[in-house]
Protein backbone atom coordinates (compact mmCIF):
# COMPACT_ATOMS: atom_id res chain seq x y z
CA UNK A 1 0.00 0.00 0.00
CA UNK A 2 2.91 2.48 0.70
CA UNK A 3 4.27 1.42 -2.69
CA UNK A 4 1.20 2.34 -4.29
CA UNK A 5 1.25 6.07 -2.30
CA UNK A 6 4.87 6.33 -3.55
CA UNK A 7 4.07 5.10 -6.99
CA UNK A 8 0.87 7.79 -6.84
CA UNK A 9 2.83 10.38 -5.95
CA UNK A 10 5.20 9.65 -8.39
CA UNK A 11 3.02 9.27 -11.08
CA UNK A 12 0.83 12.47 -10.02
CA UNK A 13 4.61 14.62 -10.32
CA UNK A 14 5.37 13.10 -13.37
CA UNK A 15 1.94 14.41 -14.67
CA UNK A 16 2.47 17.69 -12.97
CA UNK A 17 6.02 17.70 -14.92
CA UNK A 18 4.45 17.06 -17.58
CA UNK A 19 2.55 19.72 -17.57
CA UNK A 20 4.89 22.14 -16.31
CA UNK A 21 7.05 20.75 -19.22
CA UNK A 22 4.60 21.56 -21.34
CA UNK A 23 3.84 24.52 -20.31
CA UNK A 24 7.10 25.85 -20.13
CA UNK A 25 7.41 24.79 -23.81
CA UNK A 26 4.13 26.67 -25.07
CA UNK A 27 5.54 29.56 -23.32
CA UNK A 28 9.31 28.92 -25.25
CA UNK A 29 6.76 28.85 -28.49
CA UNK A 30 5.05 31.77 -27.51
CA UNK A 31 8.25 33.84 -26.67
CA UNK A 32 9.78 32.76 -29.97
CA UNK A 33 6.51 33.85 -32.03
CA UNK A 34 6.96 37.34 -30.28
CA UNK A 35 10.95 37.80 -30.79
CA UNK A 36 10.03 37.47 -34.43
CA UNK A 37 7.31 39.25 -34.29
CA UNK A 38 9.22 41.90 -32.45
CA UNK A 39 11.93 41.59 -35.55
CA UNK A 40 9.55 42.22 -38.03
CA UNK A 41 8.12 45.00 -36.57
CA UNK A 42 11.47 46.42 -35.47
CA UNK A 43 12.21 45.86 -39.20
CA UNK A 44 8.88 47.43 -40.54
CA UNK A 45 9.81 50.42 -37.57
CA UNK A 46 13.24 51.08 -39.61
CA UNK A 47 10.94 51.43 -42.98
CA UNK A 48 8.81 53.85 -40.84
CA UNK A 49 11.61 55.87 -40.16
CA UNK A 50 13.34 55.87 -43.56
CA UNK A 51 10.17 56.63 -45.53
CA UNK A 52 9.49 59.67 -42.46
CA UNK A 53 13.06 60.57 -43.17
CA UNK A 54 12.60 61.13 -47.23
CA UNK A 55 9.07 62.62 -46.66
CA UNK A 56 10.46 65.17 -44.46
CA UNK A 57 13.83 65.46 -47.43
CA UNK A 58 10.58 65.81 -50.06
CA UNK A 59 8.72 68.37 -48.34
CA UNK A 60 12.14 70.33 -47.73
CA UNK A 61 12.87 70.27 -51.48
CA UNK A 62 9.40 71.06 -52.07
CA UNK A 63 9.75 74.01 -49.98
CA UNK A 64 12.74 75.06 -51.79
CA UNK A 65 11.18 74.91 -55.26
CA UNK A 66 7.96 76.91 -54.20
CA UNK A 67 10.38 79.35 -52.73
CA UNK A 68 12.28 79.67 -55.69
CA UNK A 69 9.26 80.00 -58.03
CA UNK A 70 8.09 82.48 -55.49
CA UNK A 71 11.32 84.60 -55.92
CA UNK A 72 11.02 84.02 -59.81
CA UNK A 73 7.28 85.52 -60.21
CA UNK A 74 8.60 88.57 -57.50
CA UNK A 75 11.79 89.03 -59.72
CA UNK A 76 9.04 89.14 -62.87
CA UNK A 77 6.71 91.41 -61.38
CA UNK A 78 9.05 93.56 -59.48
CA UNK A 79 7.78 96.26 -61.30
CA UNK A 80 4.33 95.58 -61.29
CA UNK A 81 1.61 97.33 -59.16
CA UNK A 82 -2.42 96.10 -59.33
CA UNK A 83 -5.56 98.97 -59.26
CA UNK A 84 -8.53 97.36 -57.96
CA UNK A 85 -11.51 98.91 -58.56
CA UNK A 86 -11.49 100.33 -61.39
CA UNK A 87 -14.61 99.66 -63.68
CA UNK A 88 -14.63 97.54 -66.16
CA UNK A 89 -16.39 100.10 -68.52
CA UNK A 90 -15.01 103.58 -68.43
CA UNK A 91 -17.32 106.11 -69.52
CA UNK A 92 -15.77 108.83 -72.27
CA UNK A 93 -12.17 106.98 -71.70
CA UNK A 94 -10.06 104.57 -73.01
CA UNK A 95 -8.03 102.04 -70.17
CA UNK A 96 -4.76 103.25 -71.04
CA UNK A 97 -5.73 107.20 -70.22
CA UNK A 98 -8.08 106.39 -67.50
CA UNK A 99 -4.66 104.65 -65.91
CA UNK A 100 -2.41 107.08 -66.67
CA UNK A 101 -4.42 109.80 -64.93
CA UNK A 102 -4.82 107.40 -61.97
CA UNK A 103 -0.66 107.15 -61.77
CA UNK A 104 -0.32 110.96 -62.29
CA UNK A 105 -1.81 111.15 -59.06
CA UNK A 106 0.46 109.39 -57.40
CA UNK A 107 3.64 110.79 -59.53
CA UNK A 108 4.25 108.31 -61.81
CA UNK A 109 4.37 109.64 -65.42
CA UNK A 110 4.76 106.96 -67.46
CA UNK A 111 4.19 103.27 -67.67
CA UNK A 112 4.58 99.90 -69.57
CA UNK A 113 1.20 98.34 -70.12
CA UNK A 114 -2.11 97.83 -68.18
CA UNK A 115 -3.46 94.39 -68.62
CA UNK A 116 -7.08 93.62 -67.06
CA UNK A 117 -6.87 90.20 -65.05
CA UNK A 118 -9.45 87.50 -64.55
CA UNK A 119 -12.98 86.96 -65.77
CA UNK A 120 -15.85 89.61 -66.84
CA UNK A 121 -18.73 89.24 -63.91
CA UNK A 122 -21.25 91.70 -63.59
CA UNK A 123 -21.39 92.19 -60.28
CA UNK A 124 -17.28 92.66 -60.02
CA UNK A 125 -14.67 95.11 -61.23
CA UNK A 126 -11.28 93.45 -62.47
CA UNK A 127 -8.28 94.14 -61.24
CA UNK A 128 -5.51 96.00 -63.57
CA UNK A 129 -2.07 94.72 -63.61
CA UNK A 130 0.10 98.14 -64.77
CA UNK A 131 3.52 97.45 -65.14
CA UNK A 132 5.83 100.51 -64.50
CA UNK A 133 9.03 101.53 -66.41
CA UNK A 134 11.52 101.26 -63.52
CA UNK A 135 11.25 99.53 -59.87
CA UNK A 136 11.56 103.21 -58.26
CA UNK A 137 8.70 104.14 -60.16
CA UNK A 138 6.54 101.32 -58.32
CA UNK A 139 8.06 102.01 -54.89
CA UNK A 140 7.01 105.58 -55.12
CA UNK A 141 3.13 104.68 -56.32
CA UNK A 142 3.27 102.64 -53.50
CA UNK A 143 4.53 105.13 -50.92
CA UNK A 144 1.71 107.83 -52.79
CA UNK A 145 -1.10 105.61 -52.90
CA UNK A 146 -3.04 107.38 -49.90
CA UNK A 147 -3.37 110.41 -52.65
CA UNK A 148 -5.64 108.15 -54.30
CA UNK A 149 -8.86 109.91 -53.97
CA UNK A 150 -11.98 110.65 -56.44
CA UNK A 151 -11.81 113.47 -58.56
CA UNK A 152 -14.04 114.59 -61.85
CA UNK A 153 -11.06 113.04 -64.17
CA UNK A 154 -11.41 109.83 -62.14
CA UNK A 155 -14.53 108.85 -61.71
CA UNK A 156 -15.60 104.86 -60.06
CA UNK A 157 -18.97 103.72 -61.52
CA UNK A 158 -19.22 101.44 -58.18
CA UNK A 159 -18.59 103.99 -55.89
CA UNK A 160 -15.28 102.23 -54.59
CA UNK A 161 -12.09 103.47 -53.85
CA UNK A 162 -9.97 103.19 -56.38
CA UNK A 163 -7.07 101.09 -54.55
CA UNK A 164 -3.48 100.57 -55.72
CA UNK A 165 -1.33 97.18 -54.45
CA UNK A 166 1.81 95.52 -54.96
CA UNK A 167 1.80 92.54 -57.37
CA UNK A 168 3.83 89.88 -55.44
CA UNK A 169 3.08 85.92 -55.51
CA UNK A 170 0.36 84.32 -53.58
CA UNK A 171 3.12 82.47 -50.94
CA UNK A 172 4.49 86.01 -50.57
CA UNK A 173 1.09 87.65 -50.15
CA UNK A 174 0.33 84.66 -47.35
CA UNK A 175 3.33 85.36 -45.56
CA UNK A 176 2.63 89.08 -45.63
CA UNK A 177 -0.66 87.84 -44.26
CA UNK A 178 0.74 85.56 -41.25
CA UNK A 179 3.01 88.57 -40.53
CA UNK A 180 0.36 90.67 -40.43
CA UNK A 181 -1.66 89.05 -37.86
Amino acid sequence: SSMSKIEGMFTTMLVNHTTEMEAIHALTTKVNAMEGQSKLSTEHQERLVQAETQIKKNTHRIEQIENGEADRINRERRKDVILHGVPDTIVGQKLEDFVQTVLNMVEIQDYDMAVRKGQVLEDKTRPVVVTLMKEKDKIKALKNKARLKPTEAVKNLDDNKIRLSDHVSDQTLREHHILEN
